[in-house]
């Protein structure tokens, strides 16, 4: 998830990357020098999800920081912690279409878990985000997720299947599920329109945007929330269907979890899955090493990861009910405000950095973390 200004399009918007963030230039020029992940051992088997275990589906753009949250949950399967039933991607975010279904399925089955089933969404959104920049967020995810360093994941045609996959999975879950968002909530949207009944069959919703912080940003048109305001109508439509049950886990909260040198030290020398190994690469690619030297590391932070996270493990993200009303047009659409007149909502307000990446390094490494959720 990033917070960008509206792009134009224009000959001179390369310019305009450079007045919005300098690290963002930084990291663009370190994109290409990314590599991929040292090979590691297999993870170990899948434990049988009991009649306890939560049922979770995924809905992301394959952006990197969802390719870590993605890595994190596909082995909070595999030990047990959760049922993942489907992985759905979207094609209004970050990756181009059919990129993001590829990458999805290579991190799948570089982690073991090739038999969950996926698919993509069939609605594009306006994109805000270069296609230079996407092109080289593609190819820093690509080499983190493929399974054999030498060989490129597959090319695969987009299928438009998103909304039946999600309504498939949830109905055919023995219990409501998790439904975790990471990117833009367009194929979730749609899903809601074709069977409006199917908010019966879910327990929560975990959506990664938001900011009630009223801070000022550092450049005055980098005031939106990506995911948000992709698709502000599709979250506006989500939280009326599920009042109450929607947790929003953005700025606020993800300002406590930026992505350090420390971590990284940490993960190299406590990396024993492929897992890992994904989030490792992500984590020690030259554009986060040159941000660190550069002054400009508080640019990154784990956003889609403290989503994950805090959906599976208690006392990560303090979440508080508010009224939210998501923005719907002009210059602020895509914004959360709160309104005593919008929709109930759990808000993530701060967050537990020594929680969070216990958490997160410990389920990477095929470890129960301590207050895991049931």
């Amino acid at each position: 998830m990033w917070r960008w200004t509206r792009w134009s399009y224009r000959s001179d918007s390369l310019t305009v990357i450079s007045d919005v963030s300098r690290s963002a230039a930084i990291m663009i020029a370190a994109w290409v020098l990314a590599g991929a992940a040292p090979g590691l051992a297999p993870a170990q088997a899948t434990a049988t999800p009991s009649a306890r275990t939560p049922a979770v589906v995924v809905d992301t753009d394959m952006d990197f920081d969802d390719a870590a949250a993605l890595a994190y949950l596909a082995e909070a399967d595999r030990i047990g912690l959760i049922d993942l039933r489907a992985v759905t991607v979207t094609v209004a975010g970050i990756a181009f279409p059919g990129n993001g279904l590829s990458h999805a399925r290579c991190l799948l089955a570089k982690v073991g878990m090739a038999g969950v089933p996926t698919s993509d969404g069939d609605r594009l959104r306006t994109n805000n985000f270069p296609e230079e920049v996407r092109l080289l967020l593609d190819g820093l995810v690509e080499r983190a997720v493929q399974p054999d360093p030498a060989t490129p994941c597959p090319a695969v045609a987009t299928e438009g299947d998103a909304a039946h996959l999600l309504i498939s999975s949830i109905r055919a879950a023995k219990r409501p599920v998790t439904l975790i968002t990471l990117g833009p909530v367009t194929n979730v949207a749609q899903m809601l329109e074709r069977d409006p009944a199917i908010v019966a069959r879910i327990k929560r919703v975990i959506v990664e945007g938001g900011d009630t912080t009223g801070s000022v940003p550092v450049n005055p048109l980098d005031a939106h929330d990506y995911n948000l305001w992709v698709d502000a109508p599709a979250v506006q439509a989500v939280l009326r269907a599920l009042p109450g049950r929607v947790f929003m886990s953005g700025r606020n909260a993800t300002n406590h979890v930026p992505l350090t040198p420390a971590f990284r030290e940490r993960l190299a020398a406590d990396r024993t899955t492929p897992a890992a190994g994904v989030v490792y690469s992500i984590a020690s690619d030259p554009l986060i090493v040159g941000g660190e030297q550069g002054g400009t590391l508080s640019e990154t932070y784990w956003w889609d990861p403290l989503a994950a996270v805090a959906a599976t493990v208690r006392g990560v993200e303090t979440f508080k009910p508010m009224h939210i009303t998501v923005v719907q047009g002009g210059a602020d659409e895509g914004r959360t405000v709160v309104d005593p007149r919008g929709t109930l909502v759990h808000f993530g307000v701060s967050a537990s950095a020594d929680r969070f990446h216990d958490a997160f390094i410990d389920v990477l490494n095929d470890r129960r973390p301590a207050r895991s959720r049931r």
